[in-house]
């Protein structure tokens, strides 16, 4: 019997739960083939066929997305010498290429440091920035976690610490519409 795919999952994980050597040999089965099975395959498992990314979706755990909001001094400010730019952008970069390997990046960007701010009954405008310059929203990320523990671990290879900078840590808040 082929599940549509709205009840398909809610099914699998029933059929998991009252059978949980069959989600063990499937488990099994995965790893020995995961690089010779594409995704989208079908796989009979009982009465059920599901494909790969069904079973892959099955044993993610559930995630939430943080921002990394990265506060600290503006470079330019800090007079840093082209070599000692292009030195802390490498470390960016491979920080970004790590999170993307391991599948946690959603995206971000850096800043520009000028601004301009609209507040109050009347939309007053006003030129920025607007903090100290070493307090200065530089940039975020956003990334897929667990928990905010979980992000306090991503946030240790932040490269600015030793320029004094900090990550706060964010749940995003997700509305139901």
């Amino acid at each position: 019997m082929v599940q549509k795919s709205g009840n398909r999952e809610a099914s699998l994980k029933e059929f998991i739960k009252r059978n949980p050597t069959k989600k063990k040999h499937l488990d099994i089965q995965f790893r020995n083939n995961a690089q010779k099975i594409k995704k989208n395959v079908p796989l009979l498992v009982s009465s059920f066929v599901i494909t790969m990314n069904d079973f892959i979706n099955l044993n993610k755990k559930e995630m939430k997305e943080f921002m990394m909001i990265f506060i600290g001094a503006d470079y330019q400010e800090l007079g840093l010498s082209p070599d000692e730019l292009q030195n802390r952008m490498g470390k960016w970069f491979a920080w970004n290429n790590k999170m993307e390997e391991a599948g946690i990046l959603k995206g971000g960007n850096a800043l520009i440091s000028t601004a301009k701010c609209v507040s109050g009954p009347d939309r007053t405008i006003v030129d920025g920035p607007f903090a100290e310059s070493k307090e200065l929203i530089g940039g975020y990320y956003i990334v897929d976690a667990e928990n905010a523990d979980a992000v306090v671990t991503i946030a240790q290879d932040y490269p600015d610490y030793d320029l004094g900078g900090t990550v706060e840590i964010r749940e995003v808040m997700v509305f139901d519409q």
